[in-house]
């Protein structure tokens, strides 16, 4: 849980987005960082084209294995969206496929799926 972490929230959330940069290929585009500190309601997570943020939502009921495969997934779709002309494409694949069907979403499920394991069992055993 993340009431067991030895370190503070954001530093975890920071750990895994430094090891997706250094394990995930990726042209290390600089992105932006924001936690809300409240209970999501119906994400854990979410990326904003715009500014380049991911934003995770954090309380102390998440277990630390959800947040590193949210926090993945929301890298997934920076390295997704690199220019407007992506996110243009992201919001007309929800119109047509909707989210369960969407193929960014099932890239990044399936991205997260992969590499959450490898990054949570390194990180884990420095922060609980």
């Amino acid at each position: 849980m993340v009431s067991d972490l030895k370190i503070g929230k954001k530093k975890f959330v920071e750990l895994v987005l430094n090891w997706c940069v250094q394990n995930i290929p990726n042209d290390n585009r600089p992105y932006n960082l924001k936690i809300i500190y409240s209970k999501p309601t119906k994400r854990l997570g979410y990326y904003q084209f715009s500014n380049k943020m991911v934003v995770i939502y954090i309380d102390d009921s998440i277990d630390l294995y959800t947040l590193t495969d949210t926090t993945i997934h929301e890298f997934i779709h920076h390295l997704q969206m690199p220019s407007k002309k992506y996110e243009k494409e992201y919001s007309d694949k929800l119109i047509s496929h909707g989210y369960e069907n969407h193929p960014m979403e099932i890239e990044a499920r399936n991205l997260a799926k992969k590499f959450r394991k490898q990054c949570y069992d390194e990180i884990i055993p420095k922060v609980v």
